[in-house]
């Protein structure tokens, strides 16, 4: 499982500097030469930086269980962010599938992000199931 968890943070961490970085260098800065009203923009750059922040507090909380070697106690929240990711990652590819198809592999931060939840998840959830089963 450590493996997994490794490869998850340095995977989480990775893409919170480039969604931040190279984000802000292309994305954002055509966001704000776009004509769209100046609300909007605002709007848009906050919720492009919640996902930034979210991915750093999150690869950053499983580094620190990685170091304090908290893991297994852990695992319902380790559960919930693996989830959060899939979740992430099956929104944006449903999106793509229903509104733009044709960009579906043009825009593949999706795999990235199911690829982090199913890491992190991987035997987790049935474990967790069985543990927090009510019976």
């Amino acid at each position: 499982m450590k493996v997994r968890v490794v490869v998850s943070i340095v995977l989480i961490l990775a893409g919170a500097l480039v969604h931040s970085i190279a984000g802000e260098l292309t994305d954002i800065r055509a966001l704000l030469d776009s004509s769209i009203p100046d609300n909007y923009k605002s709007e848009l750059r906050f919720a492009w930086y919640l996902v930034a922040i979210d991915f750093f507090v999150s690869g950053s909380y499983l580094l620190i269980l990685l170091v304090r070697r908290k893991l297994e106690a852990n695992r319902l929240l380790i559960n919930f962010i693996a989830l959060r990711f899939l979740l992430y990652g099956l929104a944006i590819m449903v999106t793509l599938i229903v509104t733009m198809p044709s960009l579906l592999l043009d825009v593949p931060q999706w795999i990235l992000l199911i690829a982090i939840g199913t890491l992190l998840g991987w035997g987790k959830f049935a474990k967790a199931k069985a543990q927090y089963q009510l019976r």
